[in-house]
């Protein structure tokens, strides 16, 4: 017995709907857990960071490049940031090849930042 047409149309609407909706999660979750790996890792060692810590190095040299070591978290919080637009944005678009770059982005985006936060945590830090 063959099926019916209306039988397979709810079929493959179900099978549509179940496919999730953003592209590569894997890399989004990775680029979630390095971001908040990044604000961990400056909360865990406040007590190894000397009060001002330089991290604005494209202003001019001096008090303009120093941050409190809380200020630290800076990286961390925007990677958060960015890769929640994205994630936004990429829910809204039909276009596969932008869904993934836009997630990669934010993968690469979270690692920058947790890559210049540990160096200056392993610069500046008295372990």
């Amino acid at each position: 017995m063959k099926p019916s047409k209306r039988s397979q149309n709810k079929r493959a609407f179900s099978t549509a709907a179940a496919k999730p909706a953003i592209p590569l999660i894997k890399y989004l979750y990775s680029s979630l857990t390095m971001s908040i790996l990044t604000i961990l890792a400056v909360l865990l060692s406040q007590k190894s960071l000397p009060p001002q810590i330089p991290l604005f190095y494209g202003l001019p040299e001096g008090e303009e490049q120093l941050t409190t070591s809380f200020g630290l978290i800076i990286p961390g919080v925007v990677s958060l940031i960015v890769a929640g637009i994205n994630t936004l944005i990429s829910l809204l678009l039909d276009n596969q090849f932008l869904q993934k770059s836009l997630i990669l982005t934010s993968l690469a985006i979270s690692a920058f930042s947790l890559v210049t936060t540990l160096k200056i945590i392993l610069l500046v830090g008295s372990f």
